[in-house]
């Protein structure tokens, strides 16, 4: 095998960052490579041994790897090259595919974070009739030329101190110091992470906010001076709206405070260091006793009641008098569904004969109950039934205790009154014995008639038996 050395290559890297030809105009898939192949006697490949320029062909494959020994091979083509006098200049990226090895894109071969890390291993053919290609050793780092360095300021652009402006990581452009512009376009709905403590100019004012997003403002918080002092007409907000402090909405021309809860887990304060004179409820058995659930439908001036406020209370997103209308009768669709079915509950009327401050009285006259304290109410009742159960089964245990002792003395006295019968049966059979015994004796007496008198006493001791 003939041993070629690399005694000097000359790697020219033209373009830093390659780009596929997705539009007119492009940077070509193209690599210039240079290099000067010797043997391993120093004598110049492609002469003619004896110091003359004899140019010859050679089947060369250069190959991409990102490491300079082992590694994994990026990309590979074949070539036929000329080499003069040592000397030879190839484009690569003009050859053909290298049997199934990868030959993706120059360009996607210097991407990535370690794009930086690329090394060139050149293998040689020596005799065209054999498919063996010797190594060049070593593979050699693929360099940039010194204005190269510049186009690296394509992924930071920086001011005139090089400090940068604007960077990106790839998925991200990040801005430092401030943005001028006559026109922004576009919605920015596609804007995250916006942080509200970077607006330190102006006001928002109420008609420039119709559908914000608080979603998308990650962090910061906006201070009071740049918002405006009240927000007019019909907004839409969407996303999460926080606010510190207390915030009001205004009802009917009243200004009403949210609470805590809202729209959520409702809670009331009930800290006994807030309370005195606690007492338990009287009586809530007999109280709820007197309350009466119910079922029912609802009846036509029910649902006219229930739609009167649908298109004061829902606005569409857009606001068009055409999308309205359709939110409107879209409203009114569910809550007709809503409440064709049968319900279960109270009749106002009938508990506020009971409690009389659970029922209030809207403003077109309609009774409206308030159930908050019947969960306090049903609490109490069903302690107090479980105290009478408890009672109950106290009492029950107690009779069923006595009747079981009841029951022990009755199967005592019987057990001993059928020993006493057992024993007065086993005296009469001892009679009885004992009686045919005295028979059989006094049989031959009780043949005369002088014996009468003894057979009649044996008579009179039969009727005794």
């Amino acid at each position: 095998m003939k041993t070629i050395t690399c005694t000097r290559f000359i790697p020219v890297l033209l373009l830093l960052a390659f780009a596929p030809p997705v539009w007119s105009g492009g940077p070509p898939e193209l690599l210039s490579y240079q290099g000067y192949l010797v043997d391993s006697d120093g004598v110049p490949l492609g002469t003619d041994g004896e110091g003359n320029p004899l140019p010859a062909n050679y089947d060369v494959t250069f190959s991409i790897f990102d490491a300079s020994s082992g590694g994994n091979l990026l990309w590979v083509e074949q070539q036929t090259i000329t080499v003069d006098n040592g000397y030879f200049s190839v484009l690569l990226g003009e050859g053909a595919e290298f049997g199934s090895d990868p030959r993706p894109d120059l360009s996607s071969v210097f991407s990535g974070f370690d794009a930086a890390e690329r090394f060139i291993g050149v293998a040689v053919r020596f005799d065209a009739g054999s498919d063996v290609y010797d190594d060049i050793l070593p593979r050699l780092r693929l360099l940039t030329s010194p204005y190269a360095f510049l186009s690296s300021q394509t992924r930071s652009m920086v001011n005139d101190q090089g400090q940068s402006l604007v960077t990106t990581d790839g998925s991200h452009v990040t801005i430092a110091g401030g943005l001028s512009a006559d026109t922004v376009s576009g919605s920015g709905s596609n804007l995250t992470g916006l942080n509200a403590e970077s607006v330190t100019l102006g006001v928002f004012h109420a008609e420039r906010i119709p559908n914000l997003n608080a979603s998308k403002i990650t962090s910061g918080t906006f201070s009071a001076s740049r918002l405006p002092a009240s927000i007019g007409g019909t907004r839409t907000f969407t996303g999460d709206l926080r606010a510190d402090g207390r915030f009001y909405v205004r009802f009917s021309g009243t200004r009403r405070r949210l609470i805590e809860g809202l729209g959520g887990n409702a809670v009331w304060s009930s800290d006994e260091r807030l309370k005195e004179n606690i007492v338990a409820i009287p009586s809530p058995l007999e109280t709820v006793k007197k309350l009466r659930g119910v079922t029912w439908d609802w009846n036509e001036e029910a649902i006219r009641h229930f739609t009167r406020n649908v298109e004061s209370d829902y606005l569409s997103l857009s606001g068009t008098p055409e999308d309205n209308r359709q939110v409107w009768e879209e409203k009114r669709r569910e809550i007709v569904d809503r409440y064709s079915r049968p319900e279960i509950g109270f009749v106002a009327q009938e508990v506020e004969r009971v409690f009389p401050d659970w029922v209030t009285t809207s403003d077109d006259g309609y009774k409206q109950i308030n159930m908050e304290r019947l969960s306090a109410l049903l609490l109490s009742a069903i302690l107090e039934q479980q105290e009478q159960i408890e009672s109950l089964r106290e009492e029950q245990a107690s009779r069923l205790a006595s009747l079981e002792s009841e029951n022990r003395e009755l199967k005592k006295m019987l057990e001993e009154m059928t020993q006493a019968q057992r024993r007065q049966e086993a005296v009469a059979a001892s009679d009885r014995a004992r009686l045919e015994a005295l028979e059989e004796r006094m049989a031959p007496l009780m043949l005369t008639g002088a014996d009468a008198p003894v057979s009649s006493a044996l008579d009179a001791s039969r009727a005794r038996q």
